[in-house]
């Protein structure tokens, strides 16, 4: 393209420049006017940034990645895609000197349109937005079709193009897949993907095919496809979170803790992959490393979009769980750090109520595991007066759940979540939390789930495949660990193992296990009766 066929493109274009030195600034705005554009603002941080894409919706953000404190250069672009302030139809240039695995492997995942790196001269950043101003406009009519939620004719435009054998002809093909499969017309995404395989074999083929094998739960050929991309080269994130999500599906959550742990590693900045990683490693009673990525979840979400005072209350319940394994010196260096984390929420919330009562609730909970009894009463008290008052957030609503749950209120705690779960149905993460406090699953979803998995161990049961039944019933328990009845399969199935097969030296422990995690069962329980009479059996073993 002649360079003033260029020119007549930017004239077109409103950019916005941000870089916290103004002397950069200056520098970028003029070789933009050199080029042709006559509309360029500049912001100084990332709130000037994000307020500018507010008022106005802008053709060009070149960005650098180190913006002081606050948010930077990734966090703005999270930022914008996440309130939908940066359309398809613009663009978003990353411009950094700083060249760390962890920042460029980070930045690249949020999809920037090309990463600039300093010293930036005036030839070279004509060179590089000549390239990609002029593939931007070709794409235009696809991805303002994006922009209107008109898949359908974003598509077809994909499909002029190819038929009209345009020069983007690898774009056309990714677009036109993830529409595809966006629309869940898997087969179709999948013959795209497979085309694109057997001509060029790009990476994206190779990653939308183990998708679409993941979406119509064809597991085996997912995973084959997705580690050969890990396998071709790691730094491939999004490899790593769909196997992750290949093995969770299948109940295998060993693994996909590992999968988690390997996207965390090479991409360590994503707030939403460490909160997986954490509830992973948690669900499988892996306190340190659910604790370390709680932990980077709350560094990293500090100025995120993402940021949750949630984190700090997520850490405090692993904290302050009971472990039997702990020394009085490890329980009070869990307490110090579990009181550190509620000061925390309380001085960086300090006029939010809900904050207030969950602070209040977590205080309680803190001083159950203290054995500080009548402090934890007393912390109880003022809760429910928060509460009276109008602090009814869900997550504040669960944070007294557990509290009244830890001072031994377990009928309020019940009924506390679950209106909390019926009151916030569509809401996917309070449903899991209210599962998981839950003696059985509250949820649609999670009654879903813990009744497919009992179904399938019931069937091993009977079949007389009697490990495989208590390794789908443990798997279930990792989801539902307050499944009362989950737990008494267990000890069924195992009680008849040892009726058929003999008693081996683990058999008694795993019985025992499970019934001393529910000897506090209410008399009034319906599967009180149940428990006495597998207790009976479990205690004559010999």
């Amino acid at each position: 393209m002649r360079q003033i066929d260029a020119i007549k493109i930017y004239q077109r274009k409103r950019c916005l420049i941000v870089d916290d030195m103004n002397e950069i600034r200056g520098s970028l705005k003029r070789m933009l006017t050199t080029l042709g554009v006559q509309s360029a603002d500049t912001a100084a941080n990332s709130e000037q940034a994000i307020e500018a894409c507010e008022k106005v919706s802008y053709d060009l953000v070149m960005c650098d990645y180190n913006l002081g404190a606050g948010q930077d250069g990734q966090q703005v672009l999270e930022e914008l895609r996440f309130r939908k302030l940066l359309k398809n139809t613009s663009l978003f240039l990353m411009i950094t000197a700083e060249t760390s695995r962890d920042m460029v492997l980070g930045a690249l995942e949020y999809l920037p349109d090309d990463y600039l790196t300093k010293p930036i001269t005036p030839a070279m950043l004509q060179t590089r937005l000549n390239r990609i101003v002029i593939r931007h406009e070709d794409l235009l009519p696809i991805k303002q079709a994006i922009d209107d939620d008109d898949y359908d004719q974003a598509i077809a435009q994909c499909q002029i193009k190819i038929d009209n054998q345009g020069k983007y002809l690898s774009n056309y093909l990714r677009i036109q897949a993830e529409l595809l499969f966006r629309q869940k017309d898997y087969d179709a995404a999948q013959r795209i993907y497979e085309r694109s395989l057997k001509s060029s074999n790009p990476v994206w083929a190779q990653l939308g095919l183990g998708k679409s094998y993941l979406a119509r739960q064809m597991f085996q050929e997912a995973e084959e496809k997705l580690q050969a991309v890990v396998d071709h080269d790691e730094r491939y994130v999004e490899a790593h979170d769909l196997l992750a999500e290949v093995f969770s599906q299948q109940a295998d959550y060993e693994r996909s803790q590992q999968c988690m742990q390997n996207a965390a590693e090479v991409s360590p900045k994503s707030v939403l992959r460490q909160r997986r990683l954490a509830n992973m490693a948690a669900q499988n009673k892996d306190q340190t490393a659910s604790l370390k990525a709680r932990r980077s979840a709350l560094k990293v979400g500090e100025h995120s979009c993402y940021y949750s005072p949630q984190d700090y209350f997520d850490i405090v319940s692993e904290l302050v769980q009971e472990d039997d394994n702990d020394t009085p010196e490890m329980r009070n260096k869990k307490a110090k750090e579990a009181n550190m984390y509620i000061k925390r929420a309380e001085k960086k919330h300090p006029d939010d109520k809900n904050i207030k009562l969950q602070v209040t609730a977590a205080n309680s909970r803190l001083a159950n595991y203290q054995h500080k009894d009548d402090d934890a009463e007393s912390y109880l008290v003022k809760a429910k007066q928060l509460q009276a008052e109008g602090a009814t957030e869900a997550y504040a609503q669960l944070e007294v759940a557990q509290a009244m749950s830890a001072a031994g209120d377990l009928e309020g705690a019940a009924g506390l979540i679950q209106d909390v779960a019926k009151q916030n149905a569509h809401n996917e993460d309070i449903s899991d939390r209210a599962d998981v406090l839950s003696e059985e699953p509250v949820s649609a979803k999670g009654r879903a789930i813990a009744a497919d998995l009992t179904k399938k161990g019931i069937k091993l049961y009977e079949g007389k495949s009697y490990g495989e039944s208590i390794d789908v019933f443990t798997r279930a328990i990792s989801l539902f660990p307050n499944h009362i009845g989950l737990r008494l399969n267990i000890v069924q199935v195992a009680l008849a193992k040892v009726k058929d097969l003999g008693l081996s030296p683990e058999d008694k422990s795993t019985c025992l296990e499970h019934l001393n995690s529910i000897s506090s069962l209410d008399e009034t329980s319906q599967q009180f009766a149940r428990y006495q009479h597998l207790l009976k059996q479990v205690n004559d073993l010999s």
